[in-house]
Order: C-alpha cells, then sequence, then structure tokens
C-alpha cells in the first residue's frame, strides 16, 4: 500500500472514529436528557392541578359560606328574628339545598352540624 494511502485511511479513521463516538454520546445524551424532562414536566404538571384543585375547592367553600350566610340573614330578617337556633337550621329544607350542591364531576358541598344533638 502505498504512502498516501496510508496517509487518507489514517486521516478517515482519525476524523470518522472521534466523530461516531461523539454523535453516538450525544444521541445517548438526548435521551437521558429526554426521559429526566419528561419526569420534571409530569412532577410540575402534577404540582400544578393540585394547586388548581385546591384553589377551586377553597373557592367554592368560599362562596357556599357566602350563600349561606346571606341565605340566614334574610331568613331572620323575613321571620323578625335576631337569630335562628340549630333546631330552626337543622330543619330548614331550603338551607339543605343551598348546602349539599354537586359540582365538578363527583364534588359536593355540604354544612357539618356534627355534634348537634336533637337540634340543641
Amino acid at each position: 500500500m502505498r504512502l498516501s494511502l496510508k496517509i487518507v485511511a489514517i486521516v478517515l479513521l482519525a476524523s470518522v472514529v472521534p466523530t461516531a463516538i461523539t454523535g453516538f454520546g450525544s444521541l445517548m445524551g438526548v435521551g437521558a436528557f429526554g426521559e429526566s424532562a419528561k419526569v420534571r414536566a409530569t412532577n410540575v404538571s402534577g404540582e400544578y392541578l393540585t394547586k388548581v384543585g385546591e384553589d377551586v375547592v377553597r373557592t367554592k367553600a368560599q362562596d357556599l359560606a357566602l350563600q349561606v350566610d346571606i341565605y340566614l340573614k334574610n331568613k331572620m330578617k323575613s321571620e323578625k328574628k335576631e337569630y335562628l337556633t340549630v333546631k330552626d337550621i337543622l330543619n330548614d329544607r331550603e338551607l339543605w339545598k343551598i348546602g349539599m350542591q354537586r359540582w365538578g364531576v363527583m364534588e359536593y358541598t355540604w354544612i357539618n352540624l356534627e355534634g348537634y344533638i336533637n337540634g340543641e
């Protein structure tokens, strides 16, 4: 083999082999980066959805509290009472309709009077 062919072969090998190794390493790195990015994006999405869900529940609870407040004030005004007893509240079907609402897919609101027995 002539010297010029050997030089060409050495130059080609010296340039092609490192380029191939670098390219393969880059592809492997891109794959790992893509997997890492997917995991981070999933975590961020989950955190975001949790926060949005918490905000929606908080807003719905505040809306319910405001509706109940308005209803009770109007009821006391119309009945000319300064206050309502627990018995009045437990027997008020309209209040329960306000307090027990379905929203979203499977979410509900309700008024909790746990601990009150016989309207006392």
